[in-house]
């Protein structure tokens, strides 16, 4: 039974960290922020806004590759980066072709300064189809892109079906509390069952942040309070 339970952690913490090395983001923080910022100038590297802007995409795959083969090769662009930057290598980088082809498409995007964007963005400012993600992320209905448990794994609403837990709270009124601001915080905390190796920072994506924000927003706009009895009323 033990080695079951192990074999099963052992495979789900593979798949999960497989998933988490494909998010750009979590690659860019992983990977390249020890030495790159974007949008915040040079740190030990170049900083990596624009970085799309100033050399082809095919350059790019070869370099992120292997800056060492680039420059050995005596390409001008890379023997020119390894002579500005104090001649200190890259080191190569042990990321698969989708993962180089998904961080250059957010580098394009906008990068670190896009997510930052996308986290100041107000719940009351959700499309209906956003609310719906949400609450099918809340329900279960559709699972989180980590793997972790869905809200109502711990947590109910007042009026929504009969599913959910006891375990946390009700959360009918929680952006009412919280609002957009507090809930991302929480929501990045990562306090939802998971194997518990996986870096908690990656609990959530921006988006499902977003839409659970909007949905846990819409709870609270849905909510009525009671009726008061009339004074001279029931009789």
């Amino acid at each position: 039974m033990k080695c079951a339970v192990l074999c099963f952690l052992l495979v789900t913490g593979a798949a999960l960290e497989a998933r988490a090395q494909s998010d750009p983001s979590a690659v860019f923080t992983r990977k390249c922020s020890g030495c790159h910022t974007f949008g915040n100038g040079v740190l030990v590297g170049p900083d990596l806004k624009g970085v799309t802007e100033r050399h082809s995409r095919q350059w790019l795959v070869s370099w992120i590759s292997s800056s060492e083969r680039a420059i050995r090769s005596g390409d001008s662009a890379a023997v020119a980066l390894f002579n500005k930057y104090r001649q200190q290598r890259m080191p190569d980088q042990n990321l698969s072709g989708d993962d180089v082809a998904a961080l250059l498409d957010y580098f394009a995007s906008g990068g670190p300064e896009a997510d930052a964007r996308k986290k100041s963005r107000r719940a009351n400012m959700a499309t209906a189809a956003e609310i719906d993600l949400g609450r099918s992320l809340f329900l279960g209905e559709q699972p989180l892109a980590d793997g972790g448990a869905s809200c109502s794994s711990c947590h109910r609403l007042t009026g929504t079906a009969s599913r959910g837990g006891s375990l946390g709270p009700d959360l009918t009124r929680a952006y009412a509390r919280f609002q957009d601001k507090r809930l991302v915080s929480l929501l990045e905390r990562g306090s939802f069952p998971r194997v518990g190796h996986v870096d908690a920072r990656n609990s959530v994506t921006d988006q499902e942040s977003f839409a659970l924000r909007a949905f846990l927003r819409q709870a609270t706009m849905n909510q009525r309070a009671p009726v008061a009895s009339s004074k001279h009323g029931g009789r």
